[in-house]
């Protein structure tokens, strides 16, 4: 009996190893199954490094951009009044030196269309991304400050009424920025900011009003009336800065629509639109004996903007 025992052990002991060798353990290249839940699926980042929002982009925007003009403090100007005296080899008869304040006045925010292109690059890792991009949008803003001032009569000229009028136009804006952002799906969050420019064009319509004239002028300023006008036109580049976020979904690997809201501050520029006249010409009694000497008067331009914009990413080897 314990003879037939030891074999039996034998025997199972040489069969065990000839039946585990056709068993072969899971290899690396065979992964295990993945255990999902009827109807979800597995989570993974959307945008890994290199992802759709990587490289470089343009596209074209467009949308409101709201705008204001403001004229920078302690400005005044001088006027130097003309009498009717004539004195031979010298020439007509000047009084100088009369300053007058230009008041610190805003004008109001004004939205108008705007349009342009944007070209830019990005960097992705995983979620997060940043870059560098360029706009510019091109608009017409057109608006204007004033101020009124009554001289009083003296012993060689007559009562004269001053209007300096400044006529703003503005008509492109542009920008150099840094973004940077978080993906969430399909969209990507992000803040920017940088270096914003604008062009900035201001004309000088001074008028001046003399004796029965400028009494009338007072009483009503909308009446036109006999006097001498100018029209001096200065053109500048303003510098300053931009602060902005905005949201960006992507359809596509190659297409986006996205919607950024903007603040500019362009920075004040000072604007020579002096304006003056001869005053050795003939003094025509309907005419005013002032001339208008108001040197450089600084206006500071700031805007608003919420575009909508298009964005196309170039294929990426």
């Amino acid at each position: 009996m314990t003879g037939r025992r030891s074999l039996v052990l034998v025997a199972f002991s040489l069969a065990l190893p000839a039946a585990l060798a056709g068993q072969q353990p899971p290899s690396n290249a065979q992964a295990a199954p993945t255990i999902t839940a009827p109807g979800s699926r597995p989570f993974q980042f959307p945008h890994s490094t290199g992802g759709r929002w990587a490289g470089f982009y343009f596209g074209g925007n467009g949308g409101g951009n709201w705008s204001q003009f403001a004229s920078e403090p302690n400005f005044n100007y001088q006027i130097n009044q003309v009498s009717g005296y004539f004195v031979p080899q010298r020439g007509t008869v000047i009084i100088p030196g009369t300053t007058r304040p230009f008041p610190d006045n805003k004008t109001n925010w004004v939205g108008k269309f705007a349009a342009g292109f944007q070209a830019g690059y990005n960097v992705q890792s995983n979620r997060r991304v940043w870059g560098l991009e360029a706009d510019v949008d091109f608009t017409s803003h057109d608006d204007s400050l004033s101020s009124s001032n009554l001289l009083p009569l003296t012993a060689l000229t007559s009562q004269n009424l001053i209007r300096l009028h400044r006529a703003l136009h503005t008509s492109a804006a542009g920008s150099v920025r840094l973004r940077a952002g978080q993906t969430w799906n399909s969209n990507l969050i992000y803040v920017t900011g940088g270096l914003a420019m604008a062009r900035g064009t201001v004309q000088a319509f001074d008028t001046t009003y003399n004796g029965p004239s400028a009494e009338i002028a007072v009483k009503l300023p909308n009446l036109t009336f006999p006097a001498t006008g100018y029209g001096i036109s200065n053109s500048q580049l303003h510098v300053g800065y931009a602060l902005g976020a905005g949201v960006e979904r992507a359809w596509s690997d190659r297409f986006g629509i996205a919607l950024e809201y903007r603040y500019a501050d362009y920075g004040a520029k000072a604007y020579d639109v002096s304006t003056r006249f001869d005053p050795n010409a003939t003094l025509d009694p309907n005419v005013a004996r002032a001339s208008i000497v108001s040197g450089p008067h600084r206006i500071r331009i700031t805007g608003n903007q919420l575009m909508a914009r298009v964005n196309i990413w170039l294929p990426r080897s």
